[in-house]
């Protein structure tokens, strides 16, 4: 009986583990506003492009400067990076 519990008991965390992962891929992207720090005043500033909180797509960037990464609009900085929308 002991012998039968432990690998009953890992399929079971595997299955599920592979649903959460696949309901999570397939659900559609948040979408965020994304912000650029102002470099003068440290402020988070409007880029006025929407991006998505869906980390298995590319970094969203600047219209106006593609090197710059779009970011959350923080408490007092911009924080975590944003992604492209589908």
């Amino acid at each position: 009986m002991k012998k039968l519990l432990l690998p009953t008991l890992l399929v079971a965390m595997g299955v599920g583990a592979a649903f959460a992962t696949s309901t999570a891929k397939n659900s559609p992207d948040a979408t965020v506003q994304g912000y650029v720090q102002h470099p003068v005043t440290g402020l988070c500033v409007d880029a006025k492009k929407p991006c998505s909180d869906n980390n298995f797509n590319p970094i969203c960037t600047w219209s106006e400067d593609p090197n710059v990464q779009l970011q959350r609009e923080g408490a007092t900085i911009c924080s975590d990076p944003l992604y492209e929308l589908d």
